[in-house]
């Protein structure tokens, strides 16, 4: 299919975009996920940072599908659905970029411990960096013990993300190749 104003590229396969654009979707619903745990003013310290566990586990194991752009869409909509300032949740996802980014693909390979330890240096920088922000838009030195039990909560739970994104991402590959290889047979 050409569309005039692209020119004469095809689009790419619908299974291709919804790939593309599955990390950044399931860091949507977890960050409203959150957010509709969070109003209760009861359990605000312990509903974990669902949105910054998504945002590192794609990061990591798929960079190239979580964009600044989309990272900046996820601040802006975590800083308007939870009630922060705006620029917060992007502050918040960037010692995840800076991290995961950083270190080289098959240097450590994809162990799952190394992944862990990984999670809990940059969930302790995020919450640094969320609790620094907060308290100097506050001028006031704020209470410590809802972001650290947030991140807290999130490090314990990321084995439970971790399995369940690996098989869903098993799935939605072998989806995708037996669609692409199904559409190269018909053409």
């Amino acid at each position: 299919m050409r569309l005039p104003f692209i020119g004469h590229r095809q689009l790419p396969p619908i299974w291709s975009l919804v790939e593309r654009s599955f990390p950044v979707q399931m860091a949507f619903w977890a960050i409203l996920i959150s957010t509709l745990f969070s109003t209760d003013g009861h359990a605000d310290g312990f509903v974990p940072m669902l949105g910054t566990l998504v945002v590192y586990y794609w990061a990591l194991h798929l960079p190239g599908l979580m964009p600044l752009w989309g990272l900046l869409l996820l601040g802006l909509m975590q800083d308007v659905a939870l009630g922060d300032m705006l620029g917060l949740g992007f502050l918040t996802y960037l010692p995840i970029v800076l991290v995961t980014r950083s270190r080289s693909a098959n240097r450590f390979g994809s162990s799952f411990w190394f992944s862990w330890i990984l999670c809990i240096l940059v969930m302790a920088m995020s919450g640094f960096v969320h609790y620094a922000v907060s308290c100097a838009m506050a001028w006031q030195i704020l209470d410590v013990r809802p972001v650290a039990s947030r991140y807290g909560i999130a490090i314990l739970i990321y084995p439970l993300i971790a399995i369940g994104f690996a098989w869903f991402e098993i799935r939605l590959s072998s989806a995708t190749k037996g669609v692409d290889s199904g559409a190269r047979t018909l053409k």
